[in-house]
């Protein structure tokens, strides 16, 4: 059963293909070719484990600077990359 808490709306395949612009998903495929011996599958896995351990925590910044600055922007970037990573766009 999927957890609605984390996963939202999910995009399809074709939303993320187009996302390749922007520099949130620039980085993730940078990462991804890092891990170039991973298949698709595990690595969306592992980094679905990383980055619910982020969104699990009550703040993912550290100080209440960065906190009012950019934690609801990194929720929602983090939110969306669940569903790109829910919907097996590879990444390579």
């Amino acid at each position: 059963m999927p957890d609605h808490r984390v996963t939202m709306h999910p995009p399809d395949e074709h939303r993320c293909r187009h996302r390749r612009n922007l520099r949130w998903v620039r980085k993730f495929r940078a990462l991804r070719r890092e891990r170039a011996e991973l298949t698709d599958t595990d690595f969306a896995r592992d980094q679905r484990g990383f980055l619910e351990s982020l969104v699990d925590r009550p703040n993912i910044y550290f100080t209440s600077h960065f906190q009012h600055l950019f934690e609801h922007v990194a929720r929602d970037n983090i939110h969306r990359l669940f569903g790109c990573l829910d919907s097996g766009v590879s990444w390579q």
